[in-house]
C-alpha cells in the first residue's frame, strides 16, 4: 500500500498548484518512498502523522480497493 500526499500552496494566485509531495509505504511498515519539495521538518511531522493513523488508513484503503 503507498500513500500519497501532497502539499498546495497557499498563495492565492497559485491555488491548486502542488508545493511538495510525499509518498509512504503503509505495508509492511510505514516508510518513506520518495519526496520533493518538502522540507525535512514536514516530512518528519508527515511520517508522525502517517505512523499515527497508520491502521486507518490502511482500513480506508482495504476498504476502498474491496480487500
Amino acid at each position: 500500500v503507498l500513500l500519497l500526499l501532497a502539499r498546495r500552496a497557499s498563495c492565492a494566485r497559485a491555488r491548486g498548484v502542488v508545493h511538495g509531495e510525499a509518498k509512504f509505504w503503509l505495508e509492511p511498515a510505514v516508510e518513506r518512498s520518495t519526496a520533493a519539495g518538502l522540507s525535512d521538518s514536514e516530512l518528519t511531522e508527515l511520517q508522525r502523522v502517517v505512523q499515527e493513523h497508520h491502521d486507518e488508513l490502511v482500513r480506508a484503503w482495504n476498504a476502498h480497493f474491496g480487500r
